[in-house]
């Protein structure tokens, strides 16, 4: 742990390790002076960009063909109907619905 929090790429080696069992075992397993090296090696490896053919001209922007959103709904319901839960209800509309037995 010494010896890796030493490196230029510490935390990238720490993270290859925690992610590749395999190797962090080999690097554990062997003898000090050879775990200086494997690690070395390793930290080589480790945080080197895979390199893939570079277009020239840049790439075009992808469109989504995802549909537009959804408006986000009002909260009123679009009914027309009188409730016994609107508040400009007058007393004679609300005993009228109550009796019809409109409750929503």
């Amino acid at each position: 742990i010494a010896d890796i929090s030493e490196l230029p790429n510490s935390g990238d080696v720490y993270y290859a390790l925690a992610h590749d069992p395999d190797a962090a075992s080999g690097i554990i397993d062997a003898s000090p002076r050879r775990q200086y090296a494997l690690l070395s090696q390793f930290a080589a490896k480790v945080g080197k960009p895979i390199t893939a053919p570079q277009a020239s001209a840049p790439a075009a922007a992808t469109i989504s063909k995802a549909p537009a959103p959804v408006s986000a709904p009002s909260g009123a319901a679009a009914t027309g109907k009188k409730s016994i839960y609107d508040p400009n209800v007058s007393p004679a509309e609300f005993d009228r619905l109550w009796k019809a037995g409109v409750r929503s």
